[in-house]
């Protein structure tokens, strides 16, 4: 019994170290304006959740990926994506995609 509760003091304490690294990413602003809809997310989630942002748009657009975890929010900014050009956001298990914004 005292080692299954090492064993899940160490995995809860990797959690909150990734979730405590991520942490230092851009907070969501709750007045973040959406990117546009030519800017398109597929999202996965296999051991953890990673998000792959497509620019469909003719133009530069700066977008952020925001995700949820634990009752926080924060977002990953990917900066400038050229019209056509994917960029990837991860994130920890246990964390969900909430959307894209401008950033």
């Amino acid at each position: 019994m005292r080692t299954m509760t090492k064993a899940t003091a160490v995995v809860l304490g990797g959690i909150a170290l990734a979730v405590s690294g991520q942490g230092m990413a851009n907070a969501v602003p709750a007045s973040a304006e959406p990117a546009p809809s030519c800017v398109t997310a597929q999202v996965s989630s296999f051991l953890g959740t990673t998000v792959r942002v497509t620019n469909g748009c003719g133009t530069e657009q700066r977008v952020q990926v925001n995700f949820s975890t634990f009752g926080s929010s924060y977002g990953q900014c990917l900066g400038v994506l050229a019209p056509g050009e994917a960029k990837t956001a991860s994130a920890v298990d246990l964390t969900r995609f909430t959307g894209l914004t401008r950033c």
